[in-house]
């Protein structure tokens, strides 16, 4: 039975920002259906104008639970929580660390499956650039294509922001322990969090990354470079929401450009591998 005494948590989980911990002592921590976690997203075509979760993974008694979490969880599900107070949350990451990490975490996958190691250099062309700020704008926020291609980076910024000074919660991914022990004593836990790591695979990490991937990296994901360093240490301190724009290049164009490329480059790739078997 859910404490309405306590606020329903809606904890944003973007990828590769120490969302295996914090889901993992929620719910492990937390009685039995006490949370939520939307990990499956909707596979139909109309999910790519408006994305969210496959319908039939939304419990019926969404309501009644403490914490939703996931990485298709959309705040639209706000809307249904009427009248009860919502502390929204998210854990943040810098593009250089979440690239490395990501790419672990992948070849990790990779070798469990039989697949052999890929260079950085061709993996980082076939992937998302600005995930942490793509993922906030589509998954959670529900803004879907082709309305995001055209939406510049500053405007993308001024959205998010928009949202996030009202979050009970922003801060780095690695405040994640701070963050566990201050919700699980809003919720009664007396269990003390610990940081789970679901990659063991080490290939690169930001220390020995080649520099020139770095510059790269930086150069092409500036939005979440940005967004990172403006509300890594908000934290629960509103007083400290980020004020005053940030700079840009002019780039309203660029992320149809960049979407383009990397699909191409993608299906060149896949081509490839298909001939190249015997």
């Amino acid at each position: 039975m859910k404490n309405t005494d306590i606020p329903t948590y809606f904890i944003v989980h973007i990828p590769k920002c120490a969302g295996s911990t914090i889901r993992g002592f929620l719910r492990d921590s937390l009685p039995g259906g006490q949370t939520v976690e939307l990990g499956l997203k909707d596979g139909n075509i109309r999910s790519i104008f408006r994305p969210g979760p496959i319908p039939e993974t939304i419990p019926s008694d969404i309501t009644e639970r403490q914490i939703l979490s996931g990485h298709h969880l959309p705040r639209c599900l706000i809307d249904l929580f009427d009248g009860q107070e919502i502390r929204e949350c998210v854990n943040l990451r810098d593009p250089v660390g979440f690239f490395v990490s990501h790419y672990n975490f992948t070849m990790q996958k990779g070798l469990e499956a039989g697949r052999e190691i890929a260079p950085f250099g061709l993996w980082y062309r076939s992937v998302q650039k600005n995930p942490v700020s793509q993922h906030f704008l589509f998954r959670y926020l529900g803004i879907g294509y082709p309305k995001l291609e055209f939406i510049s980076s500053q405007e993308r910024l001024e959205i998010m922001e928009r949202y996030l000074r009202d979050f009970h919660y922003v801060g780095s991914y690695r405040h994640s322990n701070e963050f566990l022990r201050r919700t699980a004593a809003e919720l009664g836990i007396e269990q003390e969090p610990t940081s789970r790591n679901v990659t063991s695979l080490r290939i690169y990490d930001k220390n020995n990354l080649p520099q020139k991937w770095k510059d790269r990296i930086l150069e092409e994901n500036a939005l979440d470079q940005v967004l990172y360093e403006r509300w890594k240490d908000r934290k629960w301190d509103k007083s400290l929401n980020p004020t005053g724009p940030a700079e840009f290049r002019a780039d309203r164009l660029s992320y149809l450009k960049t979407d383009l490329r990397r699909i191409a480059f993608r299906a060149i790739s896949s081509t490839a591998k298909t001939l190249a078997r015997p």
